[in-house]
């Protein structure tokens, strides 16, 4: 279970685009191993570069690759890692409401 807690105080911004990255060579597995994970949410966003800011760090702490849009209309996320990787970032997800 994952403990991911960032803190959010980034204000303003219509529309951002950020890539995670920072595999760790303890988590890299071969491509067999990847689950891809791809959806999403017409939410409003009111704060979009602290959203930006809060799956950035989501995504670097569990080591997850890919593509988060994020605009004032909702997110566009497509992003792959481990299986366990990728489903700590789903509850995160869904534990937090906004999305």
């Amino acid at each position: 279970s994952c403990n991911f807690s960032a803190p959010i105080s980034i204000q303003n911004a219509d529309n951002i685009l950020f890539s995670c990255r920072g595999v760790d060579a303890d988590l890299e597995c071969s491509s067999s191993e990847l689950n891809v994970l791809l959806f999403y949410s017409y939410v409003d966003i009111s704060d979009v570069e602290g959203s930006v800011a809060w799956h950035q760090q989501l995504c670097e702490h569990l080591h997850l690759k890919g593509r988060i849009r994020v605009s004032i209309e909702g997110l566009n996320v497509v992003l792959d890692g481990p299986k366990p990787s990728i489903n700590a970032y789903v509850s995160a997800v869904k534990s937090d409401g906004r999305w």
